[in-house]
């Protein structure tokens, strides 16, 4: 009895665990968002234009500089306390440091501030436009296990009833009301239904070999997939292309970034017709030096080393100005720049259009086959409704030996394919259904 118990618990336990283990819909998604490559290199790449962006704007703060040097001079030189020449052996050491500023440049360092927001707000629309591609790959590949494991299903009960007949015609055969050819007609009928339960296992491991390699997960560890789908709701919901369209043009990531490389491309024009007009910038500079041959004198006509400090402040030096550069001419670098800035923003356009013109049509052409796939699914359903009508009455009418083996076999073949039309159909409903809805939201 406490074996008994212990086994109750412990085929209680694996069952939890093995429920524990399986994988919704929404758990592929997560994960996938947390460790699929694709939207890892994504992230990287967002930080990076975060960085470029706190570049940009640093360009508006004044540029800083320190610097010292230190050292021994020998033979005739320069003072650098004095700046006369001198023949003697002396150590020196300086320190200077500057600072300068552009004060004005016709918006250029504004422009380039933008220009670097509207590149970190693309990146972000780039950015959530993978994961919707990474998620409609992950559903693709889940509908697609979900499909295949629904015929394994269909595929082992085929696989019974032609078992079972062919145990029933074996008995017949013995004792000789049934014939060799119904017999190879059943044992056929059992290689044709394994077959197609083979090809249904090969189909969900293909399966779910890409589920992993989109969720970045090792091929040897065991994924097994829950079915918490429901495939009916909203079938029959209609979408309107037009007015997918219109919600896609505010809400699809494509769509916002065509219009961010126009602004992009407008933004590019101001910076290089900037970067042709006059600045304006000022300037700051500081500096001083210490001499071991550097003297003061006495009142009492002596002379001594002048000290570190008192050398410091004796030669300590300031300069300031304001710079007002005009470009004059650069080889027509300046003019060719804007020419191409202009290119780039007609480019822009042109890709715009294209690619809104490619969105709707593929909106167009997604709400069409999910239309159809709406009466194909209807009509596999009538199908399979009447094949399973005729399958059970041929059952029965087989069984009471009212007809032959052949007939029987003949509805049951038919029963199969309309079944898997129905699983076909039903799978490809909800895909196409999901398809339109990465417009939508």
């Amino acid at each position: 009895m406490k074996r008994l118990l212990l086994l109750v618990i412990f085929s209680l336990a694996f069952t939890a665990y093995s429920q524990d283990s399986l994988w919704t819909l929404e758990m592929c998604i997560n994960h996938a968002i947390q460790n699929n490559l694709s939207i890892k290199q994504s992230e990287l790449d967002k930080k990076l234009i975060l960085i470029d962006q706190s570049t940009v704007k640093a360009s508006r703060y004044p540029n800083l500089s320190l610097s010292t040097s230190a050292g021994t001079n020998l033979g005739r030189s320069i003072n650098p306390t004095t700046n006369q020449f001198e023949n003697t052996q002396f150590t020196y050491s300086g320190i200077s440091g500057s600072a300068n500023v552009l004060l004005f440049g016709w918006f250029q360092n504004k422009y380039n501030i933008q220009k670097s927001h509207l590149n970190v707000l693309k990146a972000k629309e780039n950015y959530e436009q993978l994961k919707d591609d990474v998620i409609l790959n992950i559903t693709t590949a889940y509908l697609r296990a979900l499909l295949a494991k629904e015929e394994i299903t269909n595929m082992k009960y085929q696989i019974d009833l032609s078992a079972n007949n062919n145990l029933r015609i074996e008995r017949l055969l013995a004792a000789g009301k049934s014939n060799v050819l119904e017999l190879s007609q059943a044992k056929t009928q059992i290689s044709v239904d394994s077959g197609m339960y083979i090809q249904a296992k090969l189909n969900y491991e293909q399966a779910i070999l890409e589920l992993k390699a989109i969720l970045n997960l090792d091929f040897q560890v065991p994924l097994a997939i829950a079915y918490t789908l429901d495939l009916n709701s909203g079938k029959s919901e209609l979408f309107v292309p037009e007015q997918v369209y219109q919600k896609a043009l505010n809400n699809f990531h494509t769509a916002k970034v065509y219009e961010y490389d126009i602004q992009l491309a407008k933004k590019e024009i101001q910076i290089v017709k900037a970067g042709s007009l006059p600045s304006l910038n000022t300037y700051y500079s500081t500096g001083s030096n210490y001499s071991s041959s550097f003297y003061e004198y006495l009142p009492n006509g002596d002379r001594r080393l002048m000290n570190f400090g008192k050398q410091f402040n004796s030669n300590l030096s300031h300069s300031f100005g304001i710079g007002f550069s005009i470009p004059l001419f650069n080889n027509f670098i300046s003019r060719n720049a804007i020419k191409t800035a202009k290119i780039g923003l007609e480019k822009a356009y042109l890709a715009n259009e294209e690619g809104l013109l490619n969105l709707k049509k593929d909106i167009y052409a997604a709400c069409t086959d999910y239309h159809l796939a709406i009466q194909k699914y209807e009509n596999a359903n009538s199908q399979f409704s009447h094949a399973k009508k005729a399958f059970k009455a041929a059952e029965i009418r087989y069984e009471a030996g009212l007809i032959a083996y052949f007939e029987y076999l003949s509805e049951k073949n038919k029963y199969t394919i309309a079944q898997q039309q129905v699983s076909s159909t039903k799978y490809d409903l909800e895909f196409k259904k999901r398809l339109i809805e990465r417009f939508l939201y």
